[in-house]
């Protein structure tokens, strides 16, 4: 029941989180574009914005769904697609840092927030594996943007060792979920496995039968030993 309701609880914030992020970030390039001295050429404007309302009506979608069908929980990234997911969005996240000033705007942090929901999925060994090639796009994009100088060598090097060390921490929390959901689920199989054997035999017993036993290791709870 725990992990179910984990579950449930994860893809309602995570599909939360995942839109107010994407709205926030339509708003702040909006703001950039026209009340700012530094506006993208528009048709950068427009299809990153295109990008956005896409994404913001398919989280949208998703959450519909899930509360329609009753599928909360179960709409966690296969491996495949949680792959897929973090190298589109590692790419997507350069390009629009490469755009945006690189190191110098907080657009960076996005690389962040798109490691939690693949991490449930993916082993802690990916999840850093994607914190350093994030660690490579905000250089890459500062060298595009033409920030990558003097001025900005404290602020790269401290992106770069944020960047794995947080996905590091991610990647650790959401393995030890992911073990503690698979421990309970074990042993929920085990309880109801010994349960089931001493149903049996307390109906053969009922019956006159006293000769039948129950393994001691298909009982999962210590006090029925």
């Amino acid at each position: 029941m725990f992990d179910l309701y984990f579950q449930r609880r994860f893809d309602r914030v995570a599909t939360l989180v995942s839109w107010l992020t994407t709205v926030a970030l339509a708003a702040a390039l909006s703001v950039d574009q026209y009340g700012s001295s530094h506006p993208l050429r528009h048709w950068l404007y427009l299809m990153f914005m295109g990008f956005c309302g896409l994404i913001a009506v398919g989280y949208a979608a998703q959450w519909a769904y899930a509360r329609r069908s009753g599928a909360d929980g179960m709409l966690i990234l296969g491996v495949r697609a949680a792959w897929a997911q973090l190298f589109v969005s590692t790419a997507a996240i350069t390009a629009l840092c490469s755009t945006e000033g690189g190191v110098t705007r907080p657009y960076w942090l996005l690389f962040i927030v798109v490691q939690i929901p693949a991490a449930i999925t993916l082993p802690v060994s990916a999840t850093v594996l994607f914190g350093l090639l994030s660690s490579g796009g905000v250089v890459w994009s500062s060298f595009i943007a033409g920030t990558a100088t003097h001025n900005n060598r404290g602020a790269l090097i401290f992106v770069s060792a944020l960047l794995p060390a947080t996905a590091l921490f991610i990647g650790v929390i959401t393995d030890g979920l992911r073990v503690a959901q698979l421990r309970a689920k074990a042993d929920k199989e085990q309880l109801g496995s010994g349960v089931d054997q001493l149903s049996n035999v307390m109906a053969r017993a009922a019956e006159g039968d006293l000769g039948g036993t129950v393994p001691r290791d298909e009982v999962g709870d210590e006090s029925l030993r």
